[in-house]
C-alpha cells in the first residue's frame, strides 16, 4: 500500500493518494490528508486512529422493528437516522439480518474536505490540466459540465474571484437533503449564494441533481 501512495504523491495525485490510504487503513479523511502530505514532506505517515462509531438515538427501535419483520419500517428509520441514501439503509439492515453486523449503529460520513479539493483544483489549473479539474469541481458540487468549465476557464484566466471561499461553503450533501425534504427553493438558494449561479442555472442544477437521485433510489 505506501508503494502505492507513494508513486501517486510522487506523481502529484494527492487525491487518489489521499483515497488510497484511506482504503486501505480505514481512517477519517482528516487523518488520511494528514499523513499523506507528511509523506510528502519525507515524514512519517501519523498513526491513523479508526473512526470512532456513532449510535443513532433508535438503534434499539431499529433492531426491534427488524426482528418484528417490519423490515420496510426499519430501512425508513435507518436512513432517516443515518442520513444515507436508501440503496445504503437496505444494504444496512440486510447485513444485520444476515449476522453480518452486530448492530444497527452507523459511521456518520466524513465531509469533503474543501481545502483539499481547493487545492488540487488550484494545482491541476496551474498544470493545464482543465478535465481532471473540471471533474473535481463537477463531483464536489454537483454542477453540470458547462457550469464547471466555464469556472475552471475563469480560473486559469484569474477571473474567478473569490471561488476559492464559494467553494469552502458549499455543501453537496446539506443541498441533497434539502431535495429529499421537497425544500427545492431552499437548495436552488444555496447554489445561488455559495457559488454565485443565477436563479436559472442553479434551478437547472437542482432539477438535474434530483433526477439524478431519482435514478439512483436516493429519495
Amino acid at each position: 500500500m505506501l508503494d502505492e501512495v507513494m508513486r501517486l504523491i510522487k506523481a502529484r495525485r494527492t487525491i487518489e493518494a489521499i483515497k488510497v490510504y484511506r482504503e486501505h487503513t480505514g481512517c477519517s479523511l482528516k487523518e488520511a490528508k494528514n499523513a499523506i502530505e507528511a509523506l510528502g514532506r519525507g515524514e512519517a505517515a501519523p498513526s491513523a486512529r479508526p473512526q470512532s462509531r456513532f449510535t443513532p438515538p433508535h438503534t434499539g427501535q431499529l433492531e426491534s422493528l427488524v426482528y418484528a419483520g417490519q423490515k420496510v419500517e426499519a430501512i425508513r428509520l435507518y436512513r432517516e437516522q443515518a442520513g444515507c441514501s436508501l440503496r445504503e439503509a437496505i444494504e444496512a439492515v440486510e447485513a444485520f439480518e444476515r449476522g453480518e453486523t452486530a448492530s444497527l449503529a452507523f459511521v456518520p460520513p466524513s465531509p469533503p474536505d474543501a481545502q483539499a479539493i481547493i487545492a488540487q483544483i488550484e494545482e491541476w489549473v496551474q498544470r493545464g490540466n482543465k478535465i481532471n479539474a473540471i471533474k473535481a469541481y463537477r463531483e464536489y458540487t454537483g454542477v453540470g459540465l458547462k457550469t464547471a468549465k466555464d469556472v475552471i476557464d475563469a480560473i486559469g484566466r484569474g477571473d474567478a474571484d473569490g471561488w476559492q471561499a464559494q467553494l469552502a461553503d458549499f455543501d453537496l450533501e446539506r443541498v441533497r437533503q434539502l431535495i429529499r425534504a421537497g425544500r427545492k427553493s431552499t437548495a436552488v438558494s444555496c447554489y445561488q449564494q455559495q457559488l454565485g449561479l443565477a436563479v436559472d442555472e442553479a434551478r437547472a442544477i437542482v432539477d438535474a441533481l434530483e433526477a439524478k437521485m431519482a435514478g439512483d433510489g436516493d429519495l
